[in-house]
């Protein structure tokens, strides 16, 4: 069975996670959890962190994502607001729906290690 990254690919899954961080940058409410951070180097990291979340070859370790967010006291607000973000960048790039949700269902399980309300 393909995975998802095979079916997509890395250029798309950059794609996506490129219009994805131009959305956050955009949020007004947002700003300050990305206040001083290298944004091509999270694109980078998001890239790597999605490909491996998506079944490809790149291996993202998984405890970064709670120290990376570990007291910037993300809520449950702004998980849901930058989750939509992703939706709609999902959506303008023509992942199938059937794909978007699998996508959105692994993001889901991310809430525990970034939310910090």
């Amino acid at each position: 069975m393909q995975t998802l990254f095979q079916k997509y690919g890395l250029k798309a899954i950059g794609q996506v996670v490129s219009s994805f961080y131009d959305k956050i940058e955009e949020a007004e409410s947002l700003k300050t959890y990305f206040a001083n951070i290298n944004m091509d180097r999270l694109r980078d990291h998001q890239t790597d962190f999605m490909s491996q979340v998506l079944g490809g070859p790149i291996v993202y370790d998984p405890s970064t994502l709670l120290r990376m967010h570990k007291g910037l006291n993300i809520s449950n607000a702004d998980f849901d607001l930058v989750a939509s973000f992703l939706l709609a960048s999902l959506q303008e790039h023509g992942v199938d729906l059937d794909d978007t949700n699998t996508i959105m269902e692994l993001v889901s399980k991310t809430r525990q290690d970034i939310v910090q309300e």
